[in-house]
């Protein structure tokens, strides 16, 4: 019998070759294929999360926006990339950088758009829109003579009520050792008995007894304002402290603040007490203004005002329930308000 009859014939051969082939092929795209799985997961795009410090300001404030508090399941902050649209036009004004903050200052007034855009490296991303609103100096304003004595005092609009922008100084000088009384005459306090002493910006250190700016009578609107102008009530004051939101009281309503209000840091005058500049009396870093509402507690006959106190951290209602710090036994100052559309 012929040898050959037992080999394989070639075709044979040669298809069991490829065979081996494929079969390597196949395990090097699977071992491929696996390593690939277990080095790249499955990616999750980032969170952005950011912090706007301060909220709001005025046009002289930093902003600081810290997204810094941006997670990422697959990577840490270091591989991330922020990018930051600075008008709001949803076109980013910078380069991709790893630094999650941004500092600028906003010169402008008014409501402003900003944007931001995290990267990780796998090119996930998340973006976010945000609003900062600014505020610069009030040009609301104007000015105001009183025409019983034609003194000018300037004024500020804040919302829909005009507020004179001066402490009242209408009236006649009596001492500080003499009590107001009703006798048809107005009657003011002035500091050290000094008609000459103007706090600038804020207007005269001029003070009123509760009763005689009310002229007696509790029920009495106008009081010793000016014709057209009226004593503010609570809910006016409380209106202009829901004005501040995130403004500060010394940077809006103080002094030079912006709002132009100017109001004082003019303490009060303790009734039938000398003035006496070595003391508290008055008190400097205590701004306080009568309103012409009064509580129900009546004291010798005698209704107990509700003033206003101020610091430098804001406006709150301050009544006083012991006879012996009872507020009609003080003189303060006072500012007047005429609300739009009140003749």
């Amino acid at each position: 019998m012929s040898p050959d009859i037992f080999k394989k014939p070639e075709h044979l051969i040669s298809m069991r070759h490829s065979l081996h082939i494929m079969g390597l092929c196949v395990f090097v795209f699977l071992t491929l294929y696996a390593c690939n799985k277990e080095t790249t997961p499955d990616n999750h795009p980032p969170v952005l999360k950011i912090k706007i410090q301060p909220p709001a300001g005025d046009s002289t404030i930093t902003f600081v926006v810290d997204a810094s508090r941006t997670t990422d399941r697959e990577d840490a902050l270091s591989f991330m990339r922020f990018r930051w649209d600075l008008n709001g036009d949803s076109i980013w004004d910078t380069d991709p950088d790893p630094s999650p903050y941004e500092v600028f200052r906003i010169p402008d007034i008014g409501m402003h758009q900003f944007g931001v855009t995290v990267q990780d490296r796998f090119g996930s991303s998340d973006s976010t829109w945000f609003s900062i609103e600014t505020w610069g100096l009030n040009r609301d304003t104007s000015r105001m003579i009183d025409p019983r004595d034609y003194q000018e005092y300037r004024t500020v609009r804040i919302g829909r009520t005009w507020w004179m922008a001066e402490n009242l100084n209408y009236g006649y000088l009596i001492p500080d050792t003499s009590g107001a009384t009703d006798n048809g005459i107005p009657e003011k306090y002035c500091y050290l008995n000094d008609t000459a002493i103007i706090l600038n910006p804020g207007g005269h250190l001029t003070y009123y007894a509760w009763e005689e700016l009310m002229e007696y009578d509790t029920l009495n609107v106008t009081g010793l304002c000016p014709p057209g102008w009226q004593i503010p009530s609570r809910k006016d004051w409380q209106a202009l402290r829901d004005s501040l939101g995130y403004r500060g009281y010394q940077t809006y309503l103080a002094g030079r603040g912006f709002s132009g209000l100017s109001l004082t840091y003019s303490g009060y005058h303790l009734l039938t007490q000398p003035w006496n500049p070595d003391s508290l009396n008055p008190d400097f870093n205590t701004s306080l203004f009568f309103s012409r509402d009064f509580s129900r507690e009546v004291y010798g006959r005698r209704r107990q005002p509700c003033p206003w106190v101020a610091d430098q951290t804001g406006l709150i209602l301050l009544r006083f329930a012991s006879k012996e710090a009872a507020f009609f036994k003080a003189a303060l100052p006072v500012r007047c308000i005429k609300t739009d559309g009140y003749e």
